[in-house]
């Protein structure tokens, strides 16, 4: 999307200048991620693994993390451009109900990264020293486990709306979180009027009112009904006008936990979880890195 003149002006009319140099990071990252393959044990042969060789097991364990972790952030960066590149398609095309859906799935991709990557990247931040000792045996053998990290990138890869037969027998981590959970994460993150314009989003993405008689015109006081097919343009126009800023903070906060779990990854210096193209974003000015390097700083890492 980046350098392409029309997209770049209709996300900058939809987001602001803010949210397009939001964009183009992401753009620059996404564009830049290579294949990568995890290997991840069966639980039997990890348990057997474990009994007969504790070091190997605890070296299996976190590397398996770290796997999730960057397969999780990863994703959440390519599933957010893809809404952002629907986003700016639809006002292209004049297609209000294509934006609507697109705006709707961008706040609710961005909602699900934060709930899960913001907590799994400060834990394996504040595990730092403990994660270096477990892929290395030969160091300190204390040894933590991050059950808590580990339940949160497994729910952002598998949760799901259960069938009444799995609810019985899934893990909690399965269980999808409400619409309600994720904008009551979004407001306490500040982002302004996030449940109006989540509210007009499901109003034009459901069979409801506003999905019909956004291409109505009412006249002599409502006793006269126009049909309006070619109202997209300008509903679209109304909205940006209202929520631009909204748009603007719902990219950062799906784009930044994501940003900040690279870099830390990177860190490691594991070639299975290192991401060149984030080697080169300044992160310094994301309050997540602020407490990532705090922790790491503390545990005598040295950039």
């Amino acid at each position: 999307m980046t350098g392409d003149s029309g997209l770049e002006k209709a996300l900058t009319a939809t987001v602001g200048s803010d949210g397009l140099r939001l964009v183009q990071v992401l753009d620059h990252v996404v564009s830049r991620l290579r294949r990568h393959r995890y290997g991840f044990m069966p639980l039997t042969q990890f348990d057997k693994l474990n009994r007969r060789q504790q070091y190997e097991g605890r070296r299996l364990y976190v590397t398996e993390i770290l796997y999730r972790a960057h397969f999780s952030a990863a994703t959440a960066l390519v599933r957010s451009q893809r809404w952002v590149y629907g986003i700016a398609a639809a006002k292209g095309a004049l297609n209000l109900l294509s934006f609507a859906a697109s705006f709707r799935g961008l706040i609710e991709s961005s909602a699900d990264a934060l709930d899960a990557l913001r907590p799994a990247t400060l834990g394996i931040a504040k595990g730092w020293s403990h994660i270096r000792a477990a892929l290395d045996s030969t160091r300190n053998r204390t040894f933590v486990e991050f059950g808590a990290i580990e339940d949160a990138l497994i729910a952002f890869m598998y949760a799901r709306r259960l069938t009444p037969k799995e609810r019985s027998s899934a893990p909690a981590s399965h269980a999808a979180k409400s619409s309600a959970d994720y904008l009551a994460l979004l407001e306490r993150d500040s982002v302004p009027r996030i449940r109006d314009c989540y509210a007009l989003l499901c109003q034009l993405t459901h069979p409801a009112a506003d999905s019909v008689l956004s291409y109505a015109r009412f006249h002599s006081s409502g006793d006269l009904l126009e049909l309006w097919p070619s109202a997209d343009e300008q509903r679209i126009e109304e909205f940006c006008a209202e929520f631009s800023p909204t748009g603007a903070d719902v990219i950062m906060l799906g784009l930044n936990p994501g940003l900040v779990m690279l870099k830390l990854l990177n860190v490691f210096h594991i070639e299975s979880v290192y991401t060149n193209a984030v080697d080169s974003i300044n992160v310094n000015v994301i309050p997540l890195w602020a407490r990532v390097h705090e922790y790491l700083d503390a545990q005598g890492w040295h950039q």
